[in-house]
């Protein structure tokens, strides 16, 4: 029986190791950080340093406890640099992977 769950929350809190340890599998779709801060100051309207902050409490494969994750396999990481189609295709490819 497989299950799959879908959360477009990138907070650290979802992937803290008692939520983790749940699933098989965690996807994680990130995007570089420059990206990353010019989507969110335009959608909430955030300053840079309120950006800055929030992004650093979210996980990240970059970090000390992200590198523990992906060496527990437990992470798939995608980049999400190129169009909505590549995005779709790279998530696709993992799902059958699974």
């Amino acid at each position: 029986y497989v299950k799959r769950i879908f959360s477009k929350r990138p907070y650290k809190a979802h992937l803290d190791n008692k939520r983790i340890k749940i699933f098989d599998k965690v996807i994680y779709i990130f995007r570089d950080r420059r990206s990353r801060i010019e989507s969110v100051i335009k959608r909430d309207g955030l300053s840079v340093e309120d950006v800055e902050k929030r992004i650093q409490s979210q996980f990240s494969p970059n970090n000390e406890e992200g590198k523990n994750r992906l060496n527990q396999n437990k992470v798939v990481c995608i980049e999400n640099s190129g169009s909505i189609e590549e995005l779709k295709n790279k998530i696709f490819s993992c799902l059958k992977e699974m």
